[in-house]
């Protein structure tokens, strides 16, 4: 029997993380594949599958892996992950299966560890297997950061959404740390251009890109490009700050010959499009309790 794998991804956007690495939806936030890739773009965490099964209480979790024999490089360490209403932590968990899986004779290292079991708890299913990578979307060339920023496995995934070619241009005018832009160009995009309104984010930009060796245009002199791609963070209290995105999004309509792509936290940005631009996709992305909007916005034919 085949090896099988766990993608821990973004709610919103599971079907393009299967895509990805040709897999398929498991429910939310999860994907199941059967190949590693050399790299993921879309997903945060990846896993090899062992057990998965139901359960009530710990007890349950720790008598269903009881007589298990474990595959394991030596040293060890349990790390988990838990999500929803238990009368149990993550910590419990990793302390009583580590000890557990120790009793059978196995070396344990906290600091440096070979082998990492993985324990992915969601309500009442649970999941065991070794973890392969974690963090994924915590990219080292990331060295500077915006507050109102996307994380990278999202930017890496709107890329996806737009399903621009590698000879396509596109501009990220509010490009805070560079992140979309960035992975646009880890994804083979060669056009790209970005700006910002605030000097400092663009600095910031130019050093994350610095970091990940990527080409970007930093003073966009093409009067059009294909696509406009950006997060759009918008202070919905303040009504100056809705009219700020309205207007922004009639300006860069200009600028645009085929699509643009918006990621927004204002819920209801759809409805106040200027005219023009007629929305073809909203998509709703959770990460815990943040909730974002990605808006596909095609241009009407005059």
């Amino acid at each position: 029997m085949g090896k099988k794998y766990i993608g821990i991804v973004t709610e919103g956007i599971e079907d393009i993380a299967a895509e990805e690495v040709k897999g398929s939806i498991k429910e939310k936030r999860r994907i199941l594949f059967e190949k590693e890739a050399k790299q993921y773009l879309t997903i945060d965490t990846v896993y090899e599958l062992e057990e998965e099964f139901t359960f009530e209480t710990q007890e349950d979790i720790l008598n269903a892996v009881t007589k298990k024999k474990w595959d394991i490089v030596e040293p060890f360490r349990v790390t988990c992950r838990r999500v929803g209403n238990h009368l149990f932590t993550a910590n419990d968990i990793e302390k009583d299966l580590g000890e557990l899986i120790h009793e059978q004779g196995y070396v344990v290292s906290l600091k440096e560890p070979k082998t990492i079991v993985y324990v992915d708890i969601e309500e009442d299913t649970c999941r065991i297997g070794k973890l392969v990578q974690d963090d994924i979307e915590k990219r080292a060339y990331r060295v500077r950061r915006s507050s109102t920023a996307i994380n990278a496995s999202l930017a890496a995934a709107v890329i996806k959404i737009a399903k621009i070619t590698s000879e396509e241009s596109m501009l990220d005018p509010l490009c805070k740390d560079g992140v979309i832009v960035i992975e646009a160009a880890k994804q083979g995009i060669k056009k790209i251009y970005a700006a910002d309104t605030i000097e400092n984010n663009v600095r910031n930009a130019k050093i994350n890109a610095k970091m990940a060796k990527v080409e970007i245009a930093w003073e966009p002199k093409e009067e059009k490009v294909d696509y406009v791609i950006t997060n759009l963070w918008v202070p919905a209290k303040f009504e100056k700050a809705k009219q700020f995105a309205v207007s922004f999004i009639a300006k860069q309509k200009e600028k645009v010959n085929k699509k643009m792509i918006i990621i927004t936290n204002w819920k209801g940005l759809e409805r106040k499009m200027p005219e023009g631009l007629k929305v073809e996709e909203v998509r709703l992305v959770k990460r815990g309790e943040i909730k974002n909007y990605i808006l596909v916005l095609g241009k009407n034919s005059s």
